[in-house]
């Protein structure tokens, strides 16, 4: 990839070569970022419950409660004995990385905001570092920046786990790319503690044993495997340990939150007006971005990323844009952990001359604090 990728000359493709400075530079772009979305969302919020509002809305209340009460000692039911929507169905590490804080006496929506800034900023950081392995220092960061601004980046600095989760998937990959086996089950076990969709990691960490073990016998990739299997397991097993049912975490699923995989079809026949449901200038707007997703998947892939990478692209993007259900507005959000999907914009934005590349990414910046304060600010939003 490095060979196709020619970037022009100037201050910033001599500045970002050694990696010190490309974690520079990603964190510096990802917090200025962080800045205005949290501006735009404690003036937007003014007169509607203010920034803790905000911060707490969708996701977040769920995890407040998690954070300050735990999680149920038993399902909640309906008198029909269906299982209704209950904190089983989030993952622990997130939540309980906000709760001695919060036990503290540490106002939620405060820790909330914090972790999520350092957590993202991480995150900023190794998915520059993690790209760098198989393209140019100049386009790795700007698939950094371009993660930083995603239409729906606005959950970094909100109540939501999608910064902890990619901070630990970007670090699963840069350590199997770099062959650290120990350190990639580890932060793969981490992800998948925080998150479901860990187990698309765990698939391309198994590629990668694979891969390694066909070509160099090098068996001890497995370790990997091993450890990276048990952050999903555990999450799941903990849910089912702490209400005495086994498949809490899948009826919770099922029954309460109505998640379910469908390849999308609910999503376009709400898009294309076949439900009663509102649309407004919010179908466009969704259609066009799981439509630009999906082309940038193919482009990304037509790129060559190393098999483990693409892996990872592959399945996330299919359990992101398949999503059915009572989620199928979410996909976008659901596509934020999918950095690898932003290489063709690194690329195109390192060909670019540097003050245009920097107006694009502030334009995008822009944009991405607008839809957050769309979604966490306007009564009438959907869900992110």
């Amino acid at each position: 990839m490095a060979s196709v990728v020619t970037p022009p000359s100037g201050w910033m493709t001599q500045g970002i070569e050694t990696t010190a400075r490309l974690a520079g530079a990603a964190a510096l772009t990802h917090l200025v970022t962080r800045a205005i979305t949290l501006g735009a969302l404690l003036v937007a919020s003014q007169g509607r419950g203010g920034l803790g509002t905000a911060i707490e809305r969708w996701d977040g209340r769920w995890y407040r409660s998690i954070a300050e009460h735990g999680y149920p000692d038993a399902l909640p039911r309906q008198a029909g004995g269906d299982v209704v929507t209950n904190e089983a169905a989030f993952f622990p590490l997130y939540p309980w990385s906000v709760r001695p804080f919060v036990t503290l006496g540490v106002p939620f929506w405060l820790v909330a905001v914090v972790v999520g800034l350092v957590v993202s900023t991480a995150a900023a950081v190794v998915i520059a570092l993690t790209v760098r392995e198989y393209a140019t220092a100049r386009a790795a960061f700007f698939v950094s920046a371009a993660w930083s601004v995603f239409p729906t980046a606005a959950v970094l600095s909100t109540a939501y786990a999608e910064g902890l989760f990619t901070l630990f998937a970007a670090a699963t990959l840069y350590a199997v790319l770099r062959r650290q086996w120990w350190a990639a089950g580890v932060c793969c076990a981490l992800a998948g503690f925080t998150r479901p969709t860990g187990v698309i990691l765990v698939a391309a960490v198994a590629v990668a044993a694979a891969q390694a073990i066909v070509t160099r016998r090098d068996v001890r990739s497995l370790v990997a495997v091993a450890l990276g299997s048990l952050g999903v397991t555990g999450a799941i097993a903990h849910a089912g340990l702490r209400t005495g049912e086994l498949d809490a975490w899948f009826v919770t699923q099922r029954e309460g939150w109505q998640v379910r995989f469908d390849g999308g079809y609910t999503f376009w026949r709400w898009a294309a007006g076949a439900t009663s449901e509102p649309r407004g200038m919010l179908a466009p707007a969704l259609a066009v971005a799981v439509v630009g997703l999906i082309v940038l998947t193919v482009l990304a892939l037509v790129a060559r990323p190393p098999l483990p990478v693409a892996t990872y692209l592959v399945l996330g993007m299919l359990l992101a844009l398949g999503q059915g259900g009572a989620f199928y507005l979410s996909m976008v959000r659901f596509a934020l952990p999918i950095f690898p999907v932003l290489l063709p914009l690194g690329v195109l934005l390192a060909r670019l001359r540097t003050g245009l590349a920097v107006a694009a990414v502030g334009a995008a910046c822009v944009v991405s604090a607008l839809v957050g304060v769309y979604y966490f600010t306007v009564p009438t939003a959907a869900s992110p």
